[in-house]
């Protein structure tokens, strides 16, 4: 996988050990059916494809396992949380705040043992200034619009 020099060298600062021209394959599994290790092939470098680069090509016969007992897959540098909420059908704004803490107070003791007490003060502080918001954006113009000579608006220039 391409990466810069500075993400290598904070990965093997950071323990990582790397294996270059090496494919995972298949994930083992156990006598439970857990993971116990990862299938990799290893590859040597081919011939150079469109861009000019050489094209990884696999040795026949070269599989070997690395011992593991989890393994996390990774596709991509940035995680995509976009649609996170709706994915798992969660709320936004105001009903998704309140829906929230009648979740936590309700389930919260029961599924944790620990008693959730809703914060109502930041629900009234987030609706107050919302309003005062709406309030300024809307009554602001509309009072220097009030202003403004209807006749000088239609003359012509």
């Amino acid at each position: 996988m391409p990466a810069a020099h500075r993400e290598i060298e904070g990965a093997e600062h950071e323990g990582a050990k790397l294996m270059f021209l090496a494919a995972p394959k298949s994930f083992v599994s156990g006598p439970y059916g857990q993971v116990v290790g990862l299938e990799c092939l290893k590859m040597k470098l081919g011939k150079p494809d469109a861009s000019g680069r050489p094209a990884p090509v696999p040795i026949p016969g070269s599989e070997f396992v690395i011992p593991c007992d989890a393994v996390v897959v990774s596709v991509g540098q940035f995680p995509d949380v976009n649609a996170l909420g709706e994915r798992l059908g969660l709320a936004g704004g105001v009903g998704g705040y309140m829906l929230g803490t009648a979740l936590a107070a309700i389930l919260g003791p029961s599924l944790a043992g620990v008693p959730v007490l809703p914060m109502l003060a930041p629900l009234f502080w987030a609706v107050g200034v919302a309003v005062a918001v709406c309030v300024a954006a809307t009554y602001l113009p509309a009072r220097r619009a009030a202003r403004l000579d209807p006749s000088a608006a239609l003359q012509e220039v």
